[in-house]
């Protein structure tokens, strides 16, 4: 019988997120982009500006 493999990876079994923090402009883009009406059905959504981390 073999060992169960979970079903979802672990945090340091996935690539790493992107090293430092963004820049200015990365931050800048992401509000630009949701204050534009291409954003106008964005409700209550958290948007992570944070380069791969939570993901």
């Amino acid at each position: 019988m073999q060992p169960r493999q979970p079903a979802w990876p672990r945090r340091g079994d996935r690539d790493p997120p992107s090293a430092g923090s963004a820049p200015p402009r990365r931050i800048a883009t992401a509000v630009a982009c949701l204050s534009s009406d291409d954003a106008s059905y964005v409700t209550g959504a958290h948007l992570a500006v944070d380069g791969g981390f939570l993901a």
